[in-house]
C-alpha cells in the first residue's frame, strides 16, 4: 500500500486516499461520493486499508458482523455543535479496502446505486433533527458485505 499525496479540500470536505494493489478495491470512488454528496455535507472522507475493524466500547447496539466492513459514516453531535472542536469539521465517511475476490464489481455497483443513497438519506435525517436531540451523543451508519449483500447497521454512542 502506498500513501498518495491526494489530500484534497473542497469547500468543506477533505479527502484522504491511498493507492491500492489490483487485488483490492473500495466500495465506491471519490467521484461517486462527490456525486451523492454534492453540497459538501461531509467534513471528511478517508479511504483506508485496515486488517480488521473494531468499534469503540460505547456503541450500541453491538452488531454481530459476519462479513467485511466496507463503509462507516459517523456523525458526532459534539463536533457538529462546535466544529472548532472537531478533527474533521463535520460528518466523516470512511471507506475500507476489500479484496476483489470477496467483493465483486456487482457489489460495488449495488453500493453506489443503493447503499450510498441510503447513507445520504440517513445523514440528512440526522442533520435535520432539532438541536435538543443532538447534544452529547454520536451516531454511525456501518455497512458490511456479507458475501452476497450489504447489511446496514445503525449505531449510537452512549
Amino acid at each position: 500500500m502506498q500513501m498518495l499525496d491526494t489530500t484534497e479540500t473542497t469547500t468543506t470536505t477533505r479527502f484522504l486516499a491511498v493507492k491500492l494493489p489490483k487485488t483490492q478495491r473500495f466500495a465506491c470512488s471519490k467521484k461517486d461520493i462527490k456525486s451523492t454528496f454534492p453540497n459538501q455535507e461531509l467534513g471528511s472522507v478517508s479511504f483506508r486499508v485496515e486488517k480488521s475493524f473494531s468499534l469503540g466500547a460505547g456503541y450500541s447496539p453491538r452488531p454481530k458482523l459476519l462479513g467485511a466492513v466496507v463503509a462507516h459514516l459517523s456523525l458526532s453531535r459534539f463536533n457538529e455543535i462546535d466544529q472548532s472542536l472537531s478533527l474533521y469539521g463535520g460528518p466523516h465517511l470512511t471507506l475500507y479496502a476489500v479484496r476483489t475476490d470477496q467483493y465483486p464489481q456487482a457489489a460495488a455497483e449495488d453500493f453506489k446505486s443503493t447503499t450510498l443513497p441510503k447513507m445520504k438519506e440517513w445523514l440528512n435525517h440526522q442533520l435535520s433533527k432539532p438541536a435538543t436531540l443532538k447534544r452529547g451523543n454520536s451516531e454511525a451508519f456501518l455497512v458490511e458485505w456479507a458475501g452476497n449483500k450489504h447489511h446496514c447497521h445503525l449505531l449510537r454512542w452512549n
